[in-house]
């Protein structure tokens, strides 16, 4: 059986133990709150690239589609239409510009090149592609 404990010892033993008992500081808390708010910012900054991205590349098909669509009249177009066509054609087609223009070609047994531009705007930002076809008379 333990002798008897001194009165003084239990209390300075039951302090050191409470100092390694594994809480955390103010700092230490502070710190890993600041470590977990740029993670979190640097995700919304992620998503709101990754928005914007996906926004772009749904344009680009929609323009695509209608480059594709002009083109496909224009070949379909007699080729005789097509050497006599001198100016360009202008569609606006759900917020998209499509300008069509055909370019005899030199000699004119070269063919006829078909050009399609498809513009459109993106928040403050102008975007465009173009599609281009050799037609050769038949």
């Amino acid at each position: 059986m333990p002798g008897p404990r001194h009165p003084m010892v239990a209390p300075a033993l039951t302090l050191s133990r409470m100092r390694g008992s594994g809480g955390m500081t103010l700092i230490e808390v502070l710190s890993a709150t600041l470590v977990l708010s740029l993670g979190l910012l640097a995700l919304a900054s992620l998503q709101i690239t990754a928005m914007r991205a996906n926004a772009y590349a749904r344009d680009l098909s929609q323009a695509t589609a209608i480059a594709k669509t002009c083109m496909e009249e224009l070949l379909a177009a007699p080729y005789s239409s097509l050497q006599k066509m001198t100016e360009s054609r202008n569609a606006n087609i759900r917020g998209f510009s499509a300008r069509t223009a055909a370019e005899p070609l030199v000699p004119q047994t070269a063919g006829v090149l078909l050009t399609v531009n498809v513009t459109w705007r993106q928040g403050k930002r102008t975007h465009s592609m173009k599609l281009q076809s050799l037609r050769k008379p038949s």
